[in-house]
C-alpha cells in the first residue's frame, strides 16, 4: 500500500500507525497555488495571485501530471484512490487522475470524496465553462466517485457534468476495537 503526501504536512501520526511497515509512504515536494499566497510576497504579487488563482492551479495540475505520472511508473503501482476532503478536490489530487488516467486507461482511478462538491451556481459564466471542462474530464477519467454519504452524492446534481450513475456513496466506519486497544 502506498501512501503519498505533501511533504509540507506532517506525517509524524501515519509513521506511527505503520507499524507493521506494509505502508509505504512517498513524500512529493510539489508546490501548489495555495502555497504561492504568504506574507513573505509583495503584495501586489498576492493581489496578481488571487485575481488569477483559477489559472495558476491549472498550470499546477498540468505541470504536477508529468511529475506524478513518473512517480507512479516507477512504482508499478496496480490501483489508485484518490481521496480528497472536497470537491473538485487540490490539484495534486487532480494531477493524480489525470496522471493515472494517461497510465492506465482501463483502469481507472476512483476519487473519494469527503465533503460536498463546491456549488458553482454563484460563479461567474467563465468560470463556470472552467469548471464543467474540468468536471467532464474527471468524469471521464475516473471510474467513479465515493462520496461519505447520500446527502453529499445529492449535492452532485450541482455539478451537471459528472455522471449521476457514476457517483456511489459508502457511509464512514468506526471500529471501537482498533482504536481502544
Amino acid at each position: 500500500l502506498y501512501l503519498f503526501y505533501n511533504k509540507s504536512k506532517s506525517i509524524s501520526r501515519i509513521k506511527k500507525l505503520n507499524k507493521n511497515k506494509n505502508l509505504k509512504i512517498i513524500i512529493y515536494d510539489f508546490y501548489i497555488s495555495n502555497e504561492i499566497s504568504s506574507n513573505k510576497y509583495p503584495l501586489f504579487f498576492n493581489l496578481f495571485k488571487k485575481f488569477f488563482n483559477t489559472y495558476f492551479y491549472t498550470i499546477g495540475i498540468v505541470f504536477n501530471i508529468f511529475r506524478l505520472k513518473k512517480i507512479f511508473k516507477k512504482n508499478n503501482l496496480d490501483v489508485l484512490m484518490v481521496l480528497n476532503g472536497g470537491y473538485p478536490g487540490g490539484e495534486v489530487c487532480i494531477s493524480a487522475i489525470f496522471s493515472w488516467f494517461l497510465l492506465k486507461k482501463n483502469n481507472k482511478a476512483w476519487y473519494n470524496i469527503h465533503n460536498y462538491p463546491v456549488d458553482i451556481s454563484n460563479f461567474s459564466m467563465l468560470r463556470k465553462l472552467y469548471e464543467n471542462m474540468m468536471d467532464y474530464l474527471i468524469s471521464k477519467s475516473i471510474n467513479g466517485i465515493i462520496t461519505v454519504s447520500k446527502s453529499c452524492k445529492k449535492e452532485f446534481n450541482k455539478r451537471p457534468m459528472i455522471d449521476e450513475s457514476r457517483i456511489h456513496h459508502i457511509h464512514n466506519g468506526f471500529d471501537n476495537n482498533f482504536y481502544l486497544r
